[in-house]
C-alpha cells in the first residue's frame, strides 16, 4: 500500500530511544519535505479543493519552483513525487512521536492519484474525462484499499462531496481496490498494527492465550545478581540462601554478561581451597538464549522449546530486567486456559 511504503523508515525512527533525537529527526525530515513540496503540509484538503475546482491548474500556486509550473507534464511529475513523499512524511511524523493519521492521508493520496490518471487519459485522442470525478473515485479507492472498508469509503466520499451521482463509479473503484489489496495484503492497516504488537485476538484459543499473557505476570525481577569479581564463597552463600539454581552475572551498567548455574559449581562448592581463590569469572557461562522484554509470547514459547531451558534471562532495551522460568510461564498459561474455557 502506498501509505505503508515507507514503514521501514518509520521503524528505524521509532527504534531511536532518545525522545529529543526522534523529534529533531522528524522535524528535519518534515521541514525539508514541506519546503520542497508545500502540498505535504497539513491534511492536504486545500490541495484536494484546488484539484476538484473548476480550474485545477490553480495547483501551480502550491508549487515552490517556477520551472515545475511550465506545463501540465511537469505538474504531473511533481504531484507523483508528492504522492510518494506523503508516505515518507506520515512515517516521519508517526515514527517521531506525532500523529500522521490514516484517513486524511488516504483521501489526499487518492485524490491526487485520481487527478493524475484523469489528466493522463485526457492526453489521449478523443478522450475527455472529468478530473473531479476521477479524483473522487481515487479517494474512495485508496481509502477502501488501506482501511479494508469499501462500504465506508463509498458512502463517506459520496456524503462529504455530495457526489451520489457517482455512486456506481465509486462502488466499482472501491471494490476493485479492496479486492486487489486483499489479495496481496490480508490485513488492514489497523489489524497489521495489532498483529505486529501481538494483540490481535483470533478464533484460535491457544493463540488468544499467548496474546493475553503479559510479561509482568511471569517475569521475576527480584533477582540477586553477581559480579565477575565475586568469589566462589559468595556463590555458595547465594545458593544456600535462595531457592534457585542460577543467578545472573551483570556488568557495571546492568548489562548481562552470563549466568552462574548450580550444576556448573556443584562439585566445587565443598572444596575449601577454591572458595576464596576462584571467582565468578571462572564459572559463568553464556545463556542459551535471551528474551527481549517486548517479544511476543508465541516467540517466547518457541525460544523455550528450542533451547529446552528452564530459565531464561530477559533484557529490556539491552539491560537485564529479570528471569522467566518455564514453570511460571506454563502456570500462567494454564490459568488463562481455565478462564477462557469457563467463559
Amino acid at each position: 500500500m502506498l501509505l505503508c511504503g515507507n514503514c521501514g523508515f518509520l521503524k528505524k525512527v521509532a527504534r531511536i530511544n532518545h525522545v529529543w533525537q526522534k523529534i529533531t529527526l522528524g522535524a528535519i525530515v518534515l521541514g525539508i519535505l514541506i519546503f520542497l513540496m508545500p502540498p505535504l503540509f497539513g491534511e492536504g484538503y486545500l490541495t484536494l479543493q484546488l484539484l476538484q475546482g473548476t480550474n485545477p491548474e490553480q495547483i501551480n500556486q502550491l508549487i515552490q519552483f517556477e520551472f515545475l509550473k511550465t506545463n501540465i507534464n511537469t505538474v504531473l511529475i511533481f504531484l507523483a513525487a508528492v504522492i510518494f513523499f506523503k508516505g515518507l512524511a506520515v512515517a516521519a511524523t508517526t515514527g517521531s512521536g506525532g500523529i500522521g493519521g490514516v484517513f486524511a492521508p488516504a483521501l489526499f493520496m487518492g485524490g491526487v492519484t485520481g487527478f493524475i490518471v484523469a489528466e493522463l487519459l485526457n492526453k489521449l485522442p478523443f478522450v475527455n474525462v472529468s478530473v473531479r470525478n476521477f479524483s473522487l473515485a481515487g479517494m474512495a479507492g485508496i481509502m477502501a484499499g488501506i482501511m479494508h472498508a469499501p462500504l465506508t469509503a463509498i458512502f463517506l466520499v459520496a456524503e462529504i462531496t455530495g457526489g451520489f451521482s457517482l455512486l456506481i463509479p465509486l462502488i466499482v473503484t472501491a471494490s476493485t481496490c479492496y479486492l486487489t489489496t486483499k489479495y496481496f495484503e490480508k490485513d488492514s492497516i489497523y489489524a497489521k498494527e495489532l498483529i505486529s504488537k501481538g494483540e490481535a485476538l483470533t478464533h484460535h484459543k491457544d493463540r488468544n492465550i499467548l496474546i493475553l499473557l503479559k510479561i509482568e505476570k511471569v517475569i521475576e525481577t527480584d533477582c540477586t545478581s553477581l559480579k565477575t569479581t565475586d568469589s566462589l564463597r559468595r556463590i555458595v552463600e547465594l545458593f544456600r540462601k535462595y531457592d534457585r539454581n542460577l543467578f545472573p552475572v551483570l556488568g557495571k551498567e546492568n548489562d548481562l554478561l552470563g549466568m552462574i548455574m548450580l550444576n556448573d559449581v556443584r562439585d566445587k562448592m565443598f572444596d575449601q581451597e577454591l572458595l576464596d581463590t576462584t571467582f565468578v569469572i571462572d564459572y559463568y557461562i553464556q545463556s542459551p538464549a535471551v528474551i527481549d522484554y517486548y517479544d511476543s509470547f508465541e516467540r517466547i514459547m518457541n525460544i523455550f522449546d528450542e533451547t529446552k531451558a528452564w530459565n531464561l534471562p530477559v533484557l529490556k532495551e539491552g539491560k537485564f530486567a529479570g528471569i522467566i522460568s518455564r514453570s511460571k510461564l506454563y502456570s500462567e498459561y494454564r490459568k488463562l486456559m481455565v478462564q477462557l474455557s469457563d467463559e
